[in-house]
């Protein structure tokens, strides 16, 4: 949260009630303020930096398949892809990389598949 909006974001502070940590809320709250950007809808050329990112690990830890997963755009490579900061998983960063159009594609670390589903913008 404080990387979002340290990057000209306003997402609300966490506390006990609002939830904002899990990843469905904070994907409802970016819908909710029109700030949300589906990953099919999008190419590279609309990233930025200090964007939040929304993923879906597959399999998921808890079996429920649904968004799981969040970081912030760290950088943007033209025509190649992005890098996260990353806060809860085993990696600090990570490049999530395009194909010649500008979609996003999948990236496999071990037994798991990352998909990009979606952006929040600040």
């Amino acid at each position: 949260v404080d990387a979002f909006n340290d990057n000209g974001g306003s997402i609300p502070e966490p506390n006990a009630t609002n939830g904002i940590l899990y990843t469905p809320t904070m994907v409802s709250w970016f819908q909710n303020q029109g700030k949300y950007l589906d990953a099919d809808d999008i190419t590279l050329d609309q990233v930025k930096p200090g964007y939040a990112v929304f993923f879906k690990v597959k399999p998921p830890s808890d079996g429920v398949d649904r968004l799981n997963h969040a970081a912030i755009v760290y950088s943007v490579t033209p025509g190649q892809g992005f890098t996260t900061v990353e806060s809860n998983a085993g990696y600090r960063s990570m490049f999530y990389p395009v194909d010649d159009t500008g979609h996003f594609l999948d990236v496999s670390v071990g037994s798991k598949t990352i998909s990009v589903e979606g952006f929040g913008t600040p």
